[in-house]
């Protein structure tokens, strides 16, 4: 062996002439290896009028005396370049670009600055140009030099991202932060491609909001502004958010009225938007948190295009607006709200036959404001409207249309409720009503505004008794 394992650096052999060449050669090298230092690392062609030990990283593709020797630390002394090739784990610093560099089987690659600011660093593992800093460990502790600690992240615009990803073999799975906007968000994937938020914390206001379909047991979603759904029979699945016409609405409006009323809605309104169909089921109205209007909506100007072959009913149900639905085709009441806490608008209706009973049933203390035009297309068994114990009807300056000949028992029930009406016009074409035109007693009051007795429709003469009062 004539030079050292490691170094290169070599030996005197025994009864070597000149051995004081030997001797220099290794000094050179240790005064090059030992604490080492370059000039630059990305020179291809040799300065032109280079210093005694002067030392540099030959760049790749270099030319000239340094022609062949990529990588190779070249130092140049007596005149000429001398070459030492590196090995693994080689760490040299490199004056020009102040950056620490490492040798590796990939080459020559940064390691870090000296300086206050290191241009990127790994421990345990290689940072990147995007993972500056990187960490191979069972864990990380972070703490404080004083009273506390702060870890801060920051992003150049409300626009960009400023959150902590968590992944599993790489592919994103849990992510919590300013993700888009400066609202703060928590969101989950399933496989690092697909996102739901789970929840998002309103940046200004503070308040919380959980999408749609989220909710944890006992907590309501508290929606910012006004919301609406979507129910189509033919395209829609009770199985979607309904958040989207066509396909991605509900199938059945029971669905739509039940994710309205699991909303905390605060002041704001809930529209609930019926697609053209029939709709074969009864719908319930439940009460809800909010100030505001749900309001259902099928076809204002066509009605008879969203068929509901049932009823909407209501017990203290709270407010309600429902309009452009033919209702009552096997109902035996296709309108019926029962107790306080009700307050029901409705317009643009029309009123198929019903299997029995009443088109309209208010009683209890709830409330019905009719704020539409509306029609009649078939005949109850007993009355269009009743009105019973403190229930309040209210219609003023509206037409009612008469579709088809009706036989009925009275046009107007009202025992110990109200009945306010005035202005209304009831339009019979071709048909006619038969049947008493308003029955109220035990102090129910029916005022019409001195309209007389034939306002309401119908063959033969209304009454009033027990106290009923018809004014």
């Amino acid at each position: 062996m004539d030079q050292s394992p490691r170094l290169k650096l070599p030996y005197i052999a025994p009864s070597q002439a000149l051995k004081h060449i030997t001797h220099n050669e290794a000094v050179l090298a240790l005064d090059v290896l030992v604490q080492p230092g370059v000039a630059t690392s990305n020179l291809t062609v040799p300065p032109a009028d280079p210093a005694e030990g002067d030392c540099h990283i030959v760049a790749s593709g270099a030319t000239g005396d340094w022609a062949g020797r990529d990588g190779a630390m070249a130092a140049f002394s007596a005149g000429a370049w001398n070459f030492f090739t590196p090995a693994e784990g080689w760490h040299v610093w490199d004056a020009g670009q102040g950056i620490l560099l490492r040798y590796s089987a990939s080459g020559w690659q940064v390691a870090g600055t000296g300086g206050p600011a290191l241009d990127r660093f790994g421990i345990h593992t290689d940072a990147d140009a995007i993972n500056r800093l990187a960490s191979a460990a069972e864990a990380t502790l972070l703490t404080h030099d004083g009273a506390g600690h702060q870890l801060k992240i920051n992003k150049a615009g409300a626009a960009d991202t400023a959150s902590v990803l968590f992944q599993t073999g790489w592919s994103g799975r849990a992510e919590f932060g300013l993700a888009g906007d400066d609202n703060w968000h928590v969101k989950v994937s399933p496989d690092g491609a697909a996102w739901t938020e789970a929840i998002v914390v309103d940046r200004q206001t503070g308040l919380v909001s959980i999408p749609t379909g989220l909710r944890a047991p006992g907590v309501r979603e508290q929606i910012a502004a006004d919301r609406a759904y979507y129910v189509d029979a033919g395209s829609g699945s009770d199985d979607n958010d309904g958040l989207v016409a066509g396909a991605g609405a509900f199938a059945t409006i029971q669905k739509a009225v039940d994710a309205a009323t699991a909303l905390d809605c605060g002041i704001h309104t809930v529209t609930i938007n019926v697609a053209a169909g029939t709709y074969n089921e009864n719908v319930e109205l439940s009460a809800f948190v909010g100030s505001g209007w749900i309001e259902i909506v099928g076809d204002t100007t066509a009605p008879a295009n969203v068929v509901v072959n049932g009823n909407f009913h209501g017990t203290s149900c709270g407010k309600w607006r429902i309009r452009g639905f033919r209702i009552g085709g096997t109902s035996a009441y296709p309108l019926v709200f029962n107790g306080g806490n009700v307050a029901i608008e409705a317009g643009e209706l029309d009123f198929a036959a019903a299997s029995a009973a009443n088109h309209v049933s208010v009683a209890n203390g709830a409330y019905l404001k009719m704020i539409g035009d509306y029609a009649i297309s078939g005949a109850p068994s007993y009355a269009h409207l009743s009105v019973s114990y403190g229930g309040i009807v209210e219609m003023y300056s509206k037409t009612v249309t008469v579709t088809a000949d009706i036989a009925l028992n009275r046009f107007v029930s009202v025992n110990q409720g109200t009945i306010n009406s005035g202005s209304m016009t009831y339009e019979l074409g071709a048909f006619s009503v038969t049947g008493i035109r308003y029955g109220v007693g035990l102090n129910g009051v029916i005022r019409t505004g001195g309209a007389g007795p034939d306002y309401f429709p119908g063959s033969s003469a209304g009454s009033a008794a027990t106290g009923g009062q018809y004014v």
